[in-house]
C-alpha cells in the first residue's frame, strides 16, 4: 500500500504567524516590565531607574528589559542593600516621599522560573500572540 501527499504551504500566512510572534514577544516584554513596576520591586529613591527602564528586541526569539542608569548594574547584583520602602528624610534634609515598598535587588526574580509570577510571562505572550495572529 502506498500513499501520496501534496502539501501546498501558505506561505504568507505562515509570515503573518512569525511577525506576529514578533510582535507579542515585545508587548510580553513591555508587559513584564509593567507589572515589575506595578509590582514596586524596582529601588526608588529618584525614580531614574525606574523610568530608564525600556524593552530592547534583540532577536526575533528574543528581547530584553533593560535598565541604562549607570547605578543599575550595582543595584541589580547586591540585594544585601537596604533598599528604602517607606518614606524618609536625606542627611541633606530632603524628603523622600516616593518609595516602591517592595523594593529589591534581583528585582526579576519573581518573574523568573521559579519566581511567584514565573507564568506571566508565558499568558502574556499567549495572549498577545493570539490576538496578533487573529486565533
Amino acid at each position: 500500500m502506498s500513499v501520496f501527499a501534496t502539501i501546498k504551504l501558505a506561505h504568507e500566512a505562515l509570515k503573518r504567524i512569525d511577525q506576529a510572534a514578533e510582535r507579542a514577544l515585545v508587548q510580553t516584554a513591555d508587559a513584564v516590565k509593567k507589572d515589575m513596576e506595578k509590582a514596586q520591586v524596582i529601588p526608588f529613591d529618584t525614580e531614574a531607574l525606574q523610568k530608564s527602564g525600556f524593552t530592547d528586541p534583540v532577536s526575533r526569539k528574543e528581547a530584553d528589559i533593560v535598565y541604562s542608569t549607570p547605578y543599575a548594574r550595582r543595584l541589580f547584583f547586591h540585594p544585601e542593600y537596604n533598599f528604602h520602602r517607606e518614606p524618609w528624610t536625606g542627611p541633606d534634609g530632603k524628603e523622600h516621599t516616593r518609595v516602591n515598598e517592595n523594593a529589591k535587588g534581583h528585582w526579576t526574580e519573581d518573574w523568573e522560573a521559579g519566581g511567584s509570577r514565573e507564568d506571566f510571562a508565558e499568558k502574556q505572550f499567549a495572549k498577545a500572540f493570539r490576538r496578533g495572529a487573529g486565533l
